[in-house]
């Protein structure tokens, strides 16, 4: 039980209230939408990794994929006053 973040494409043609019901099953296991990108066919979620194979199964769902963000190193600068 890890709860991690996944990228989930909807179908183009699916509709408002297909992707309201995705995003309704998402927050019903536990889980949040952390973004909702292209009208709402691309989601960025966070939930529980045992969960996966269930929504890789639904037909309206094209893409269930994991997503790491690795942190950058930010330069630090100075300004100088002259």
């Amino acid at each position: 039980m890890v709860v991690e973040t996944f990228l989930i494409h909807i179908k183009e043609d699916a509709s408002d209230v297909d992707k309201r019901r995705i995003a309704w099953g998402v927050r019903n296991i536990g889980g949040r939408i952390e973004a909702a990108l292209r009208n709402g066919t691309v989601l960025i979620a966070t939930f529980d990794n045992r969960h996966v194979e269930h929504f890789r199964r639904l037909p309206l769902i094209t893409l269930v994929g994991g997503v790491t963000f690795s942190g950058r190193k930010i330069r630090k600068t100075t300004i100088q006053n002259t």
